[in-house]
């Protein structure tokens, strides 16, 4: 419900498969992906991308694929660490992605600030 009440309506969110509808009904926000995909072309694809995400040590690959799908913050529930075997994603740190939401060290959400696409 963080995402409804301190976000932009047109907010990107990064969460684990498994909780992405969450994302979508609580926090009324889009998200990378869900298990309801029936619709979408590419399922595979987004699914590949999504656990590279959340499995990555590279901030480099992992902002190509942040930056690729418009997205905005990270969720790192207690359920997505002991899903990928993680205490926390090995590419942030505080420049690019601060820590904007911290549910006494269980839920955490960082907000994106880096980006690898060119500006004008």
């Amino acid at each position: 419900q963080w995402f409804k009440t301190h976000t932009s309506p047109k907010a990107g969110v990064l969460a684990i498969l498994e909780e992405g509808h969450l994302v979508t009904y609580y926090g009324q926000r889009r998200n990378l992906m869900d298990n309801q995909f029936s619709l979408i072309s590419d399922t595979e694809e987004r699914f590949n991308n999504l656990n590279t995400l959340y499995t990555s040590s590279f901030q480099t690959q992992a902002l190509s694929l942040l930056d690729k799908y418009n997205l905005n913050y990270i969720i790192l529930t207690p359920h997505g660490q002991k899903q990928y075997q993680l205490e926390e994603l090995k590419y942030l740190n505080t420049n690019c992605f601060p820590l904007v939401y911290n549910n006494n060290n269980n839920t955490k959400i960082y907000r994106i600030k880096c980006t690898l696409k060119k500006t004008e």
